[in-house]
């Protein structure tokens, strides 16, 4: 017969047992919390504390990791991206699972949640909402989207990922699309009638995405209203009706297409030329000198003593008289300054009287406030000027 303190172990091992008991399980917890604090996503990490005011330190932050740990877990697999102010996630092993984290309680539209959590906030730290979700696509393709499917890649870069064919994966995004065309297909058909043959993608920047649509036509969309300011300014060419400049590419048409989700969609189709950085064969020490000589029209023509009377009185109806005559002044103070390689370079691609017209623009320019007078933004008419093509970029990336 088994002895009875076998069964039945007194009270000084027991106490043992438990306090051995006791100490495994705190180790292993401690263990598990440094863990689960040290390998979350940094994504994860980053979305949180952009969303608490102030500063997290160790302590709070491995107390919201406890105090969430179990809804934590099912997280772990996803792999995360900030949209809109969001953590969207896709599961890395079911494509048909997505995630969300934010501060919102309201689950994502167009969706069918599977779970919801609450991530309970340890202050600083707010309070977070998660949801488990599949997406429905509640809109059918239609069949005439074929013929806008080339507006993906330039709006997946405008608002995703550069990667239009990863991006448009996600049902949500399609949805989007879906609308953008069904809303906007009047102006969108209307568009199309200035193609002279299928859209060619010539690149994007930090507002937009052009197409070559023609020899002598090129189709941009870009997002920012500023922009479209200041394209409507170009396109009524204010100056041209006091007879100045007339250097600038001439924008036939520009508009509103419609929203891409809540982002406005803005376009114009302008005058296509060669980009005088294409002309240089990319070389940028070329660009360089085309900067400097672009920079020092600028400093003569705001140092000349009636530039600020011209500023002001840029709408009066003989202005554009005072235009050319401060081009000239401007001209024969600088002389020939431009660089002589640079000169040569452009010699026989360029009109004689390049160097006047490019003034007078920048003179146009500069009184109706436009900033875009970057090299980059610069092209060669099929009539042999030098012109701005990019109506306005922001000045914040200078």
């Amino acid at each position: 017969m088994q002895p009875y303190q076998d069964i039945f172990p007194n009270k000084t091992t027991l106490l043992h047992m438990r306090f051995a008991d006791l100490y495994i399980q705190s180790k292993l917890f401690c263990k598990m919390a440094d863990v689960n604090q040290n390998d979350i996503d940094p994504m994860l990490y980053n979305f949180i504390a952009a969303k608490t005011p102030g500063k997290i330190t160790p302590e709070v932050f491995k107390s919201f990791i406890m105090a969430n740990k179990t809804s934590l877990n099912n997280f772990r697999y996803a792999d995360w991206n900030e949209i809109n102010g969001r953590l969207v996630g896709l599961d890395i092993d079911d494509s048909r699972k997505r995630y969300i984290i934010s501060t919102s309680s309201t689950p994502p539209k167009d969706s069918y949640v599977k779970q919801s959590f609450v991530l309970k906030g340890v202050p600083p730290i707010p309070t977070l909402y998660g949801f488990i979700y599949e997406v429905q696509n509640t809109l059918e393709f239609p069949k005439e989207l074929g013929h806008y499917l080339f507006l993906m890649p330039a709006l997946s870069k405008m608002f995703g990922k550069d990667s239009y064919l990863s991006d448009f994966r996600e049902p949500e995004k399609m949805n989007d699309f879906i609308r953008f065309v069904q809303e906007g297909k009047g102006k969108l058909d209307s568009i199309r009638r200035s193609f002279q043959h299928e859209p060619r993608p010539l690149g994007g920047g930090s507002d937009g995405f052009a197409y070559a649509i023609g020899k002598t036509r090129i189709f941009k969309i870009f997002q920012q209203q500023f922009s479209y300011d200041a394209a409507r300014d170009a396109a009524n060419k204010i100056w041209k009706q006091h007879g100045a400049a007339g250097t600038e590419a001439y924008i036939e048409d520009l508009g509103k297409i419609g929203n891409f989700g809540k982002h406005p969609v803005y376009y114009y189709i302008q005058e296509r030329m060669e980009t005088v950085f294409n002309f240089f064969n990319e070389d940028r020490r070329l660009m360089d000198q085309l900067k400097g000589f672009i920079k020092d029209i600028i400093n003569n023509v705001q140092q000349d003593s009636n530039y600020e009377s011209i500023r002001r009185n840029k709408n009066h109806p003989r202005i554009g008289n005072a235009i050319k005559s401060l081009t000239e002044r401007v001209y024969n103070k600088m002389g020939y300054t431009i660089n002589e390689e640079l000169n040569s370079k452009l010699e026989g691609k360029l009109k004689p009287d390049w160097i006047l017209k490019l003034i007078e623009e920048v003179i146009a320019k500069l009184i109706t406030d436009r900033t875009d007078l970057r090299p980059y933004n610069t092209g060669i008419t099929s009539n042999g000027y030098l012109r701005f093509f990019d109506p306005a970029f922001d000045p914040k990336e200078l």
